[in-house]
């Protein structure tokens, strides 16, 4: 009789809530699948601000960009493609027209892009037009110019240079034409700038190797016309020798 009771007193009680024990305490302790996708949702959303966050960081950032190339042309025409409105219009994609700005100092306002000269300048990307205010702000004739250009979406500065590709720096027929490029973007812009600087980049080229095409189309039709009217002359003088 004792040692039945020492026996039944000597097995320990399951606890409560145990793996092995009854009822729905187990059920109680999983994740429920709702759960999961907000956990999920939120760490996404919580990435999602962070790699904004990251990419408006960099986009805050000025941009700089260069563009060489070589020109067989003479400063004087290339300067003038640089920086003549109408000119400008031919080779910078999406410039749809320059007007000038009157300040009261010059009211003729002939030249565009003398030091202090103030333009508006209107721009066609992607369907939609903007406009952009621009100031030049450096000019050396048929050497040197530099302008800034300012809206609502980023502000440029825009500096070209023009030498002569051998190293005196003396007249050649090569004049190598330097552009420096910066851009720094506005607001929510700036998420954007790290996508942008490729296609920045490409229409740099193709806008400085349309300059270059130009000059030198323009220049080859100055030789063919300059031998058109020498060999006039030349058949003239023929004809006049054989009237004498």
């Amino acid at each position: 009789m004792t040692s039945e009771t020492s026996s039944s007193e000597s097995v320990p009680s399951e606890p409560a809530g145990s793996p092995d024990s009854s009822g729905d305490s187990g059920a109680s302790s999983s994740v429920s699948p709702v759960g999961a996708i907000a956990k999920l949702f939120l760490l996404l959303l919580v990435l999602a601000i962070g790699g904004v966050g990251v990419l408006y960081a960099i986009g805050s950032n000025e941009m700089e960009l260069q563009v060489e190339q070589e020109i067989n042309g003479k400063r004087k025409d290339i300067y003038k493609r640089l920086t003549d409105p109408e000119e400008v219009k031919k080779w910078v994609e999406g410039v749809e027209k320059i007007e000038p700005i009157k300040d009261g100092k010059d009211e003729n306002q002939s030249d565009a892009y003398r030091v202090g000269a103030k333009s508006l300048v209107t721009v066609s990307s992607g369907g939609n037009s903007f406009d952009m205010t621009q100031e030049v702000s450096k000019a050396r004739l048929n050497q040197e110019t530099e302008f800034k250009l300012s809206s609502d979406l980023f502000d440029v500065v825009q500096h070209f240079k023009l030498d002569f590709k051998n190293d005196a720096g003396l007249s050649s027929d090569i004049v190598v034409v330097r552009q420096t490029y910066r851009i720094q973007f506005k607001g929510l812009y700036r998420i954007m700038a790290p996508f942008a600087r490729t296609s920045i980049q490409d229409q740099l080229n193709r806008n400085m190797k349309k300059l270059k095409s130009l000059v030198e189309g323009s220049a080859e039709e100055t030789k063919d016309d300059t031998a058109k009217d020498g060999s006039a002359e030349k058949k003239k003088g023929a004809a006049e020798k054989k009237k004498g």
